[in-house]
Parts: C-alpha cells; sequence; structure tokens
C-alpha cells in the first residue's frame, strides 16, 4: 500500500519567511529591534490613530537617527518614562552611555492617521531601533491607544 504525505504548505497561511520579522508594539509600551546595514525597518499604525516614537540609538547609546536617514526632534516620552519607572529596558538594551533623560525620539502619525498609515526607513549602519507607542487618557471622542506593529525586513536571514 502505498503511502501518502502531507503538503508541506497548509491552506489559508502565508509560508514563513526567514527574511521578515514582525513585532507588536502595544500601548503604553515599547520594542526594541537590532538593525545592520541595508535592513528596511517599518513601522505600521494599523488601527489609525495612535502616534508612535522611533528612537534611533547607536551602540553606544547616543542618539544615531541620521543612520535611518531621519533627524530626531522630540523626546522619547516612553522610553523616558519606563527607565524612571525601572521597568528593565535600559538592562535589556545594555547601552554603556544611554542616558534615558536625553533621548529623543522622531514621532511618526498623528492622532487621526488613517488605519493602516506606514513609515519606512533603511538602515545605513547598525543600530538598535526603539518603538514606542504613547498612550494617554482617553478624551471624549478620541480614540483609544492602539497597537502599533513594526515589521524589518532582513538582508541576511536570522537564525
Amino acid at each position: 500500500m502505498a503511502e501518502t504525505t502531507r503538503p508541506s504548505v497548509v491552506r489559508g497561511l502565508l509560508p514563513e519567511d526567514p527574511f521578515l520579522e514582525t513585532y507588536l508594539v502595544r500601548p503604553g509600551g515599547a520594542t526594541a529591534v537590532a538593525l545592520e546595514p541595508e535592513d528596511r525597518l517599518t513601522v505600521i499604525d494599523a488601527q489609525g490613530g495612535q502616534v508612535a516614537e522611533l528612537t534611533i540609538l547607536s551602540a553606544s547609546g547616543r542618539d544615531d537617527s541620521e543612520a535611518i536617514g531621519t533627524r530626531a526632534d522630540a523626546p522619547a516620552s516612553v522610553l523616558r518614562r519606563l527607565a524612571r519607572e525601572g521597568d528593565g529596558i535600559l538592562t535589556a538594551l545594555a547601552l554603556p552611555k544611554l542616558e534615558p533623560e536625553e533621548t529623543s525620539a522622531v514621532l511618526l502619525f498623528e492622532a487621526w492617521s488613517p488605519p493602516g498609515t506606514s513609515k519606512s526607513f533603511l538602515a545605513t549602519r547598525a543600530v538598535i531601533a526603539v518603538v514606542a507607542a504613547p498612550a494617554g487618557r482617553i478624551l471624549d471622542g478620541a480614540s483609544p491607544p492602539s497597537d502599533l506593529l513594526v515589521e524589518v525586513r532582513r538582508t541576511v536571514a536570522r537564525e
């Protein structure tokens, strides 16, 4: 009797892409991702209305937003708050000269951005990207804070 084998693709599921990583950023939280040269970082406001703070740090802990072709122009409020609360993010980042109260961010999106709004950046050198989702009080008529998605398209698949 001949044996049949199951197909390696499950109907309805996308095949795994070893060059694509997807991360979730919860409201009030932050997600850090190491980028290598030529990696593409995309931040997505899937539900709309969620501001994002993008902080780019060099290996020493200094601002290196130029490595992704932009300029940090606002305080990194979520990263600063997490550092003050002893969240453990500073230990996890393991950056020797990181001064949390001096960190800056690039602000992405607005309170009225439509769902699916995204912004992409190409790294020109190795950096650490910290994507944060500020979560404030909900006022009448305002959208509640929502998750952000972070996609990293690698030039070399990570193991």
